[in-house]
């Protein structure tokens, strides 16, 4: 059976059941297209106080690292975070179970954070160009919000990225993670964007997409690799029931 290609423009930490789930349909390539720096965000995190009546709020799995670096406990503030990969560094890295996962992105997580009326202050645990988070629905809450930058992003180089692409054909679908990926990858790498389909992890991703290469070809229900990995399937039904062999 002929399989369709996909590049996911992310770091290869894949789960086992996402590949095991793919990979007689699709052939996968993970290439990173972003580093990360921890080490000049230290101080940032080692002035923070945490306790009962603060809720922290964690939006991607960089920011679980970052406090599983410097070996800071937590206990006894629950946890919020935006993906079920979030929940699961949690878990691992942190030995701490999230009190809600907020799997359509950060802004429904909030919404919900605020309906439990129990919180006086939130702790935003974020990299330095993460999204910002509703200020305005907080501050009619009475919640207050620390927003914390606790690791720094940058593109990885276009020597750095054609490597890791080892002269890989243009594929059937490119899978996005982040407005910064987005635009890394325009800036990078000169294809036919034409053939493939471009698909984004959430919708602040999808805009990205839309303003860099005018279009998005789809968003999953869900903002996560379970997501995209419906999405994929969904499309690979479409095009078989078509005869499309894109």
């Amino acid at each position: 059976m002929f399989k369709k290609s996909v590049i996911l423009f992310r770091a290869s930490d894949l789960p086992l059941d996402f590949v095991n789930d793919l990979k007689y349909f699709f052939t996968i390539q993970c290439v990173p297209v972003l580093s990360f720096d921890y080490e000049s965000f230290e101080s940032n995190l080692r002035q923070v106080e945490f306790s009962e009546s603060t809720a922290v709020i964690f939006p991607s799995q960089r920011a679980v690292i970052a406090i599983h670096r410097l070996s800071i406990n937590l206990n006894p503030s629950p946890i919020f975070v935006v993906g079920d990969s979030t929940a699961a560094s949690c878990l691992e890295l942190l030995q701490k179970r999230p009190e809600l996962v907020g799997k359509f992105g950060a802004k429904e997580l909030c919404n919900d954070l605020i309906s439990l009326k129990r919180f006086s202050k939130v702790i935003y645990l974020c990299g330095d160009n993460q999204a910002t988070l509703p200020y305005e629905d907080f501050k009619q809450a009475n919640i207050e919000v620390q927003e914390v930058c606790c690791y720094g992003t940058r593109d990885v180089s276009q020597e750095e990225l054609l490597n890791s692409l080892e002269n890989s054909p243009v594929p059937d679908f490119c899978v996005f993670f982040s407005p910064s990926g987005v635009r890394c990858v325009n800036e990078k790498i000169h294809w036919d964007w034409g053939k493939p389909m471009l698909l984004a992890i959430g919708s602040t991703t999808a805009k990205a997409l839309n303003d860099n290469f005018g279009r998005c070809d789809g968003v999953p229900e869900e903002f996560n690799l379970n997501g995209i990995k419906s999405l994929l399937m969904k499309y690979l039904e479409m095009f078989n029931a078509l005869g499309i062999q894109k």
